[in-house]
């Protein structure tokens, strides 16, 4: 018998055993969906952290390019420079030869 009169122990354990399944069901559908709320959100900020790094190193590999395209002009300048200035001295040489032939 009950303790708490009236109605036998087992059906009063199954009544609430029932409302209490419900419950806890209705309690694991609501924590999963915001489980995959959040999980949803978090794959959102990864993704948006993803495309940033690769903007990120794109920008670093094209100023990485310039840079060198840029070290490539300078020093094909400072090369035409050189042989200016050698082929110059080499007619002043030539010209300093004349003179005192």
């Amino acid at each position: 018998p009950c303790r708490c009169g009236g109605a036998p122990a087992g059906n009063q354990r199954m009544e609430a055993k029932l409302e209490t399944k419900s419950h806890r069901r209705q309690s694991r559908r609501s924590k999963n969906m915001d489980l995959a709320q959040q999980w949803s959100v978090m794959q959102k900020e990864e993704d948006l952290y993803v495309e940033e790094l690769d903007r990120e190193t794109r920008d670093i590999a094209e100023k990485e390019a310039s840079d060198a395209e840029e070290e490539l002009k300078e020093a094909a300048m400072a090369k035409a420079q050189a042989k200016r200035k050698r082929k110059e001295a080499e007619a002043a040489a030539a010209a300093n030869d004349a003179d005192t032939a």
